[in-house]
């Protein structure tokens, strides 16, 4: 599933769903930042991701303004919620 498209934003992120280990907590985004003079890939599992904030989106991709720091945090918690949808029934064991 793609969060966001290099079209229409700097981010190109994008769910990388864990079929080696299919737990919740091991569910990786791919979050990619492009802009004219470099590109930042990057892959987080949802158990780092989903305590993300402004800021370490900022020490992770020092060329991101603030907004597009905030346009990341709103692709992630998509991400967090689609994977809190997606493993609803094993959190209730």
């Amino acid at each position: 599933m793609e969060y966001s498209r290099w079209t229409d934003s700097k981010w190109f992120a994008f769910y990388n769903e864990s079929f080696l280990n299919p737990s919740k907590e091991d569910q990786i985004i791919s979050l990619w930042y492009k802009d004219q003079s470099a590109e930042s890939t990057e892959a987080f599992a949802y158990n780092k991701v989903k305590f993300f904030k402004k800021l370490n989106i900022r020490s992770l991709y020092p060329r991101a303004n603030d907004d597009e720091a905030k346009e990341a945090i709103d692709i992630i918690k998509l991400f967090v919620d689609d994977i809190d949808r997606q493993f609803a029934e094993d959190d209730m064991k």
